[in-house]
């Protein structure tokens, strides 16, 4: 009986030095994640600045539709332009 306690106990220290050492390990490797209030700003920017590139983007868009329906000449000018 004495020899299976003792198996008991080795194993059990065993598992809990590998728990601490994983501990270790993972409080180690948190050191190197960001925190939610620390990437709050970095999300805001992003943010903005795809903001400003869509806004550009369909301000384009439409600035180039719209030039491109007012440059076009309607069929009085042409029809006119044709008979001088």
């Amino acid at each position: 009986m004495e020899g299976k306690d003792h198996d008991l106990l080795v194993e059990i220290h065993t598992t809990v030095r590998s728990i601490q050492k994983d501990m270790e390990n993972f409080k180690r490797d948190m050191d190197n994640y960001v925190r939610k209030e620390e990437f709050q700003p970095i999300k805001s920017l992003v943010y903005g600045v795809v903001g400003l590139i869509l806004i550009a983007v369909v301000g384009a868009a439409l600035s180039y539709i719209i030039m491109k329906n007012t440059n076009t000449p309607s069929n009085n000018q042409v029809a006119q332009s044709t008979t001088v």
